[in-house]
């Protein structure tokens, strides 16, 4: 049987099976890019700390270890190509050198993986702002503004301290510090943050 516009009856069911089908592959080809979007924008938001790779960084304190392969410098690059992430969160204790050159590098090989450093962990072991000697205090208001004179030039916008153990008899002390931290912070438009921590961390070079 021939249709007035020329086709058969089984031409006309086969061009409607056709364009069924692909009408219901872009539906589900749009539903499949629906539903990644919020997957892909969080997926944008999640940073890596570079604690993750401790144990194969290069270190200058075991330069023979076989083990560690990954430079510092090369971190956010890896992140970028392996994983599709583009924040990252540095130890401080990381840093090979906090020679302007280097800080500068190290922007630059975050420029070409495109991204950036979401914060820096000042992990200063027994400098904290609740040590209780007023020596150890100051000895961590000047690290700490110094790492965020770093910050600035890392393009990081933000540094963790380290809140030591704020126990009733050095809360006061520790406000007072934190606060002067935070001054000298806004200063230069960097944000302080902090968690708990307990009793400190690991003494490691500041």
């Amino acid at each position: 049987m021939t249709k007035p516009n020329g086709q058969s009856q089984g031409e006309a069911l086969r061009m409607k099976r056709r364009q069924f089908l692909i009408g219901s592959a872009a539906a589900a080809t749009s539903a499949r890019a629906w539903g990644q979007r919020p997957n892909q924008d969080k997926l944008k938001r999640i940073g890596v700390m570079s604690g993750c790779f401790s144990s194969i960084l290069k270190s200058a304190a075991s330069p023979n270890d076989p083990n560690r392969t990954l430079d510092i410098l090369d971190l956010p690059g890896m992140l970028a190509e392996r994983y599709g992430l583009h924040y990252v969160e540095l130890q401080h204790s990381h840093f090979a050198s906090t020679e302007p050159e280097y800080l500068a590098e190290f922007r630059n090989r975050l420029k070409k993986a495109s991204s950036q450093m979401n914060q820096i962990n000042l992990e200063f072991g027994n400098l904290n702002i609740s040590a209780p000697e007023p020596v150890r205090r100051m000895e961590t208001i000047d690290l700490t503004k110094r790492w965020i004179d770093h910050a600035v030039a890392l393009g990081c916008p933000r540094v963790m301290v380290n809140p030591g153990a704020p126990t009733p008899e050095v809360r006061k002390l520790a406000i007072e510090t934190l606060t002067t931290i935070n001054a000298y912070a806004k200063t230069k438009k960097i944000y302080v943050t902090m968690e708990n921590r307990g009793v400190g961390s690991s003494r490691t070079n500041p």
